[in-house]
């Protein structure tokens, strides 16, 4: 099902290739999407923020000159680092995934967030100010590339199936009789 496939865009940049890891998901209605979006060392494309993932602190701190969001998934609490307002919406840990409400993060930076039904499935956009196109016209661009990358996701899903043996129609090799032999 189509609608079931995310496609992730910064400003005007499809992240490609399209997998199960990197693709958002929507949980308890909310859009999450993997913490690597918002990481321009990952996807090329500087939003005006910065993401440093910490493993050992189980924590995520998105940050940019005058702001930072911490999600501290360990504590289960996301808050405003500067002045301790705490966020209701909270990081989630996904098959060892850090995702992040797209929502909480786009208010709190000042991004275009939206989500948008397309033939090929639904598309996540994460924008600023730099991004060339709009909504619509990325949509439409994109639309190439979209079908391409949803053709080589549902090719790396399909279950390689075992090689088909051919019966070969022969008798079945019958035992040689046993026959006594004297030795002298």
């Amino acid at each position: 099902n189509v609608n079931e496939v995310y496609f992730t865009s910064v400003n005007d940049i499809l992240i490609r290739p399209l997998t199960v890891e990197t693709m958002p998901a929507e949980i308890n209605g909310l859009v999450y999407v993997p913490a690597s979006v918002f990481d321009n060392t990952v996807t090329g494309v500087n939003l005006g923020m910065y993401c440093n993932q910490s493993s050992t602190n189980n924590v995520v701190t998105l940050y940019s000159l005058r702001q930072m969001l911490v999600f501290d998934l360990g504590r289960g609490i996301t808050y405003d680092q500067h002045s301790g307002e705490q966020m209701p919406a909270k990081a989630i840990n996904r098959n060892g995934r850090i995702y992040l409400p797209m929502k909480t993060v786009c208010d709190f930076f000042k991004l275009d967030g939206a989500c948008y039904y397309t033939k090929y499935g639904r598309l996540v956009r994460i924008r600023n100010s730099a991004a060339w196109q709009s909504d619509a016209e990325f949509i439409k661009n994109a639309g190439a590339s979209m079908e391409n990358a949803l053709r080589e996701f549902l090719r790396e899903q399909q279950p390689v199936e075992p090689p088909q043996v051919e019966p070969d129609n022969k008798p079945p090799v019958q035992p040689p009789e046993k026959t006594q032999v004297q030795v002298n």
